[in-house]
């Protein structure tokens, strides 16, 4: 009996992983016996996945256990292979070290939750971990016990690019290229990362991009003069640089002397710091409208999308997969700004379906951006670009078939 064991963070728990929703409805499709999908947390509300998929909960890791294992970790195997690799490329500081540390503690005591876990399920497990960390490295060192049959897993951006960690290091990732069977990336530049960087071979790299529920026609648009309609959606942290829209945003809306009322979804460590910096500007700058709704399920950001009118779409993040946000906004034909970090580039194309910026872009690149964008005299062909871009290479239909295709290729080997 040949078993897909899914792992991720919190899906179908609420919680995060939104971008799993336009996934989950495949997995049923799937040629495996049995499918099972086993969170790393739960919580107390539940999304919906397939009738023919089982939840399995995995048993609590002890918050001693940490501590107690802290006293261990110098006779794991995993700990001086890790040193070692510290040492050679002089990456060796406190930090990193510290860091290491605490990875192969969390990979230690993963495989021994997994290990528990796994029992309830008979027949051959074929793991295939949603995100590119712990449960990653836990299923390759039980592939290597021979507990796991074959190991798939995808990664998508923090889990991928290691500028993206502190002092751009990863732990461990270096250690599993000959265990895992395929690893899932969303873009050809990840898919050259991942390769050059942590030495997996290009035929265990597979391109497999997420997708989204694309409207079956474009939204209809109606243009509102008197005012630019912004939209962005992000989490409110340092990494997604949204200071920077505020700020482009209101010099811009002085600049020309023109209204710009910006929504933007999500919350954070800083949105109240947001907040405040947004009403500061609209009390010395009556051209500029902030609304903040905070953190909305997928399904109501879509339905809000679906009802309102937006002129364009802003991103601003220092580092990025391939957003499912910037998506979700071409999907109804919004164009976007944004910078020319990990996939977006291959949404976001200057001209065509927006503007794309520099990695680093400063406040009055975004204002250039806005004007060239929002006043070109084809924005209607922009608004058309954008939705048929994501209807060709990012429909979740056409695109997790064929992931689930790939599956059970692996399976059948």
């Amino acid at each position: 009996m040949k078993n897909l064991v899914i792992l991720t963070y919190c899906f179908p728990y609420l919680g995060g992983e939104q971008f799993i929703e336009s996934e989950e409805r495949f997995w049923a499709e799937t040629g495996f016996d049995r499918v099972y999908i086993i969170p790393e947390i739960k919580t107390e509300e539940i999304r919906h996945y397939p009738e023919q998929v089982q939840l399995i909960q995995r048993p609590p890791i002890p918050s001693s256990a940490k501590q107690y294992m802290l006293f261990f970790v110098f006779f794991y195997a995993l700990f001086w292979r890790e040193l070692a690799y510290l040492i050679k490329n002089k990456k060796f500081n406190r930090e990193n070290l510290t860091n290491m540390v605490k990875a192969v503690i969390y990979t230690t005591l993963r495989i021994k939750q997994l290990k528990k876990t796994f029992k309830q399920i008979d027949g051959e497990l074929f793991v295939y971990t949603y995100w590119n960390d712990i449960d990653f490295y836990a299923s390759c060192e039980l592939k290597q016990q021979g507990i796991v049959h074959q190991v798939i897993s995808r990664t998508h951006g923090f889990d991928c690019y290691e500028e993206r960690r502190p002092q751009c290091y990863m732990p461990l990732k270096r250690q599993y290229h000959a265990h895992a069977n395929q690893i899932f990336v969303l873009s050809e530049s990840a898919r050259q990362y991942f390769h050059e960087r942590y030495r997996y071979s290009i035929d265990k790299l597979a391109i497999s991009r997420l997708g989204v529920q694309i409207p079956e026609q474009q939204k209809s648009y109606q243009r509102d003069d008197n005012v630019i309609r912004v939209l962005s959606i992000s989490s409110c942290i340092f990494g997604k640089r949204i200071d920077r829209i505020v700020d482009a945003l209101h010099r811009y809306s002085l600049k020309h002397q023109k209204n710009i009322a910006w929504t933007h979804v999500g919350s954070g460590v800083l949105l109240d710091e947001l907040k405040a910096r947004s009403k500061k500007y609209m009390l010395e700058n009556p051209y500029f409208k902030a609304d903040f709704l905070g953190l909305l399920p997928n399904a109501e950001v879509k339905q809000h999308m679906a009802e309102h009118d937006y002129d364009l779409f802003i991103n601003s993040s220092l580092s990025e997969g391939v957003p499912v946000s910037i998506m979700e906004a071409m999907s109804f034909g919004i164009p976007a700004i944004a910078p020319a970090v990990g996939g977006i580039p291959d949404l976001v194309k200057t001209n065509e379906t927006g503007f794309l910026l520099s990695a680093s872009p400063n406040i009055d690149d975004f204002v250039s951006a806005i004007d060239v964008v929002y006043n070109a005299p084809n924005y209607e062909q922009y608004r058309s670009n954008s939705y048929d871009l994501v209807y060709q290479q990012y429909n979740c239909v056409h695109n997790y078939r064929g992931f689930i295709k790939q599956l059970n290729e692996i399976a059948d080997e």
